[in-house]
């Protein structure tokens, strides 16, 4: 559970499988990590959006309330596609 070495070690694994995979499809890795960090921060903002129309503080959210927060502001955003 706590070993970090374990745990790096095997991210850098998964890091690697991706880069072959992305590789042997003639893909770009890095395109897709910023197609994704663009995703995410997109939904962050539709999130605070919606939180801020329903005078939520997601500070103050329980795990359940942050992911069903998170599932709906992606909702929008894939419906407006």
């Amino acid at each position: 559970e706590n070993d970090r070495d374990g745990i790096r070690h095997e991210i850098g694994d998964v890091l690697l499988a991706l880069s072959s995979l992305a590789r042997h499809n003639e893909l770009s890795l890095e395109t897709a990590f910023q197609d994704a960090i663009q995703r995410f921060q997109s939904r962050w903002d539709k999130m605070t959006v919606i939180a801020t129309e329903s005078n939520i503080e997601i500070e103050a959210l329980m795990p359940s309330e942050w992911e069903n927060l998170w599932e709906k502001a992606k909702a929008e955003l894939d419906n407006n596609i």
